[in-house]
Formats: structure tokens, sequence, C-alpha cells
């Protein structure tokens, strides 16, 4: 409405790391899920405007690159290292085709 004040907002506090953020955020409010999904319906090539993405099993874990993921919910993952947020994203059919990583997404590659 016009003529009333907007409220006053506190700055937000700075984090010092990564890890600070992954633990303030995740663990707090989410729980691993005690199955991870199936690799097979994410392993693959994801292609970006900048980068190539590589989702993977290595040691018995989902990765992004070098980083193990862990699933909170179906699609929905953050780095274990660093606490990246992860997103995977179905077609119609319900088939994974694009990844979203940080916020910032890429295709699956098809051959």
């Amino acid at each position: 409405l016009p003529g009333t004040p907007l409220p006053t907002r506190s700055a937000p506090r700075p984090l010092s790391s990564k890890k600070k953020w992954r633990d303030s955020r995740f663990p707090a409010h989410t729980t691993v899920l005690a199955t991870q999904p199936k690799s097979s319906e994410y392993i693959g090539n994801y292609l970006g405007d900048t980068i190539p993405i590589v989702v993977r099993v290595v040691n018995g874990r989902i990765t992004v690159g070098a980083n193990a993921l862990s699933f909170y919910a179906l699609d929905l993952a953050y780095s274990a290292q660093d606490g990246t947020p992860v997103e995977f994203i179905r077609n119609d059919a319900g088939v994974v085709t694009w990844i979203r990583v940080g916020g910032q997404g890429f295709a699956r590659k098809t051959n």
C-alpha cells in the first residue's frame, strides 16, 4: 500500500564455509533415505552451457563428479562433501532427462 513503510530486514549471517552451510541447512531438517534410489535411473552424461556433468557409481554410491550424493527424497539429494543441492528432473514418461546442480540445469545426453 502506498505510504506503508517497508519492514526492516537484518543482514544475513555470513557463513565461513560450504561445510558450515551444509551442516546448518541439510542435516537439521532432512533425513537421508535409508534405501538410496537405484543408480541405473540417474547414471549418465549431462550437458550444460559450460561444463559436462558425469553421474556414475563409485564405491556403491551415486556421484556427481567426485562428490557422493545423499538422497533425502526421490530425485532430491545433496553432495555429502560440500552440501551442494542436486535435483534430478523427469519427463512425462518418468525418465530422468535433466539434472540441476546448485541451481544450474544440465540436459541428459542421449546416444
